[in-house]
């Protein structure tokens, strides 16, 4: 089952998948690699993009 979550920020992706409890290193890592390979493939198209925030301080002392 796959699940997706979109802030303003991020992207996110939940995997969840019946496996043995002895091959789940190897089965999340074997997971992890090919989504990597898939995303670097010259063919695949992606685009991401964020909002930015500038965060100012002001002071509330009055000025002589």
């Amino acid at each position: 089952m796959v699940t997706l979550e979109i802030n303003e920020n991020w992207i996110l992706f939940t995997l969840r998948y019946i496996v043995d409890y002895k091959k789940r290193r190897f089965t999340k890592d074997m997971i992890y690699t090919r989504i990597l390979e898939e995303l670097n493939k010259p063919e695949a198209k992606f685009e991401l993009a964020t909002s930015t925030l500038e965060v100012t301080s002001l002071s509330l002392e009055p000025q002589q």
